[in-house]
């Protein structure tokens, strides 16, 4: 029993030791495509997604996440809807792809972005894709946009995988973009009552190329984006493994690393436990925690996500509303109705100078006027409405 007991004891310490090693060693960042609307890796679409949604805050964006021949059968409503697929190879059938070219007819849009594309798609749309070299990583590579509002600006970028369209049908076919040597990579198709966009480089979307290489190039694509509600293609990503098969619980724990080491953690348990026999001496006493305090973090990311953004006009509005949502709920005074009696009657509940109030009512309008701020304005701004907190609470 002895003998038993001590060679349970080795198990448990290695299997310790395994679970440290595992989890202290330094996680390798994940430099694979991902091109998820909810993945921060360096390619995944995190931030742009982020931006249309801040750009567009008026339109619907939604996520999918099933298979795309049932996505596209949707009930027709009268808003016009863009699909976005972003990811490295469109693969999809002739089925899909017709699905796809029904929903563009009907007065919809459908964004493609991608370093290649199924032959299916390509011969329905017309359309001949020629894949390029990838460029070596001191390599610049330079897109235009044709759009007069863009032709001045080159947007540059170090090194990307991507291809070029060599034919298409030009009677409906417009050219939104190309490479500085003229080679076409960003093209709009006519079809019906909709438009299909077709681009080469889904890089430039991605979290990293944003906020390190080129932010203005994928920004200045939204101006095609305008009046559509949109919807997020999430299913056919690089990452995702049940897009070619059938969803099953053990392939999804085998293909992450963790799951699939917690997977044979269990199975070691439970066969030393049918070995020894192992029993229960006494009944465990449960180990309560208290509550841990997560808010300070959670302001510092969310802070920093914007901080990153450089969205200085955005947060100063976001600081308005706060402080509109806080006078209310503790006065019943809606700020937002720009009534100078609600004004004079907040200065005199709270016993306040109205000459500040009015500045922060007169800041907001000359703020929301503005295209954007700097972040001197901001500060200044956002110090105004701290000074009115500190009156009012003192």
């Amino acid at each position: 029993m002895r003998k038993n007991i001590i060679i349970i004891l080795i198990i448990i310490a290695l299997i310790a030791l395994l679970i440290a090693f595992e989890t202290l060693r330094p996680r390798p960042v994940d430099w694979s495509f991902d091109f998820r609307s909810t993945s921060k890796k360096p390619y995944g679409c995190y931030v742009y997604a982020d931006m249309i949604k801040h750009k567009f805050p008026d339109k619907q964006f939604r996520l999918i996440n099933n298979n795309l021949y049932d996505s596209y059968q949707v009930e027709m409503t009268e808003k016009s809807v863009m699909y976005f697929h972003i990811t490295d190879h469109f693969d999809i059938d002739s089925l899909i792809a017709m699905r796809i070219i029904n929903h563009v007819g009907k007065g919809n849009a459908v964004f493609i972005s991608a370093q290649s594309f199924s032959p299916h798609f390509l011969k329905i749309t017309g359309v001949k894709f020629k894949p390029l070299l990838p460029y070596a990583e001191k390599t610049q590579m330079v897109f235009e946009l044709t759009n007069p509002v863009f032709a001045r600006k080159p947007y540059n970028y170090k090194k990307l995988f991507l291809g070029i369209f060599s034919s298409f049908d030009s009677s409906r076919t417009t050219i939104l973009g190309r490479l500085k040597n003229g080679q076409v990579n960003f093209i709009r198709i006519k079809l019906g009552k909709g438009i299909l966009f077709l681009h080469t480089a889904p890089e430039v979307f991605t979290n990293y190329n944003i906020l390190n290489e080129n932010k203005d190039y994928p920004m200045d694509i939204m101006a095609y984006f305008r009046g559509y509600d949109f919807v997020w293609d999430d299913y056919l990503k690089p990452g995702n493994i049940f897009k070619h098969g059938a969803p099953s619980p053990l392939r999804y724990i085998l293909s992450n690393p963790a799951l699939k080491m917690a997977y044979y953690i269990l199975i070691s348990g439970l066969l030393i436990f049918i070995i020894f026999n192992a029993k229960r001496k006494q009944r465990i006493i449960p180990v309560i925690q208290p509550p841990v305090n997560n808010t300070l973090e959670f302001v510092s990311t969310i802070s920093a996500l914007y901080q990153s953004t450089d969205d200085h006009k955005y947060m100063a509005q976001l600081k308005f509303k706060h402080f509109c949502e806080y006078i209310f709920f503790h006065f019943h005074i809606n700020l937002t109705s720009d009534d100078e009696r609600e004004i004079a009657l907040l200065a005199e509940k709270t016993g306040t100078n109205i000459n500040l109030l009015a500045e922060i009512i007169t800041g907001i309008k000359i703020i929301n006027n503005k295209r954007k701020i700097s972040s001197k304005e901001l500060i200044r701004y956002a110090q105004q409405i701290d000074k009115m907190y500190s009156l009012i609470n003192r």
